[in-house]
């Protein structure tokens, strides 16, 4: 296929006519379309090599954060926070999360020392309950041998008051 154009000159002295095969006339602008194409998608390749990059930076801390608070609430107090990053935001977050860790594991070692103390405290007042109960029984079994003698001992009075006014009676 071929193209054609004519210009006709001043007062029609002349007539020029150009022809141009269609592979001629759009070679060049074939060319610059592929040299645009290769273009973007370097520039793309370049982006999205960079956007992977980025993504990595800020992503990759944030899953190692994610998983060491996972794993804490999971009951893993002993869960290290060992993420890293060049981003501040991102440090602050992981120091944040190793700080939360360390309190928490501070506090339950505190709860459990309190729980412990408190447990041999319980065992203190019950041994000494015990020894109260064990003393209030020897005292009970004293008194009722007290008691006991006490009735021999007014027993034997009697006897001897009866004795005595027999005795008296006796003298009369």
């Amino acid at each position: 296929m071929k193209y054609a154009s004519y210009f006709v000159g001043n007062n029609e002295e002349f007539i020029i006519v150009i022809t141009a095969d269609v592979k001629d006339v759009l070679t060049d602008v074939n060319n610059l379309r592929n040299l645009i194409l290769v273009i973007y998608l370097i520039i793309a390749g370049i982006f999205i090599g960079i956007s992977m990059y980025l993504a990595k930076i800020f992503v990759t801390p944030f899953k190692e954060v994610t998983e060491a608070i996972k794993k804490t609430s999971d009951g893993n107090l002993n869960a290290n926070v060992n993420a890293h990053s060049k981003v501040e935001e991102t440090k602050q977050l992981i120091s944040s999360a190793a700080t939360l860790q360390k309190v928490l594991q501070d506090t339950i070692n505190k709860t459990i020392a309190i729980s412990n103390n408190l447990n041999d405290n319980a065992k203190t007042v019950y041994d000494l309950a015990d020894n109260s109960a064990t003393g209030a029984s020897q005292i009970t079994i004293t008194m009722e041998d007290l008691a006991q003698g006490a009735t021999v001992v007014a027993d034997n009075t009697q006897t001897i008051n009866s004795a005595v006014s027999d005795m008296g009676v006796a003298i009369e």
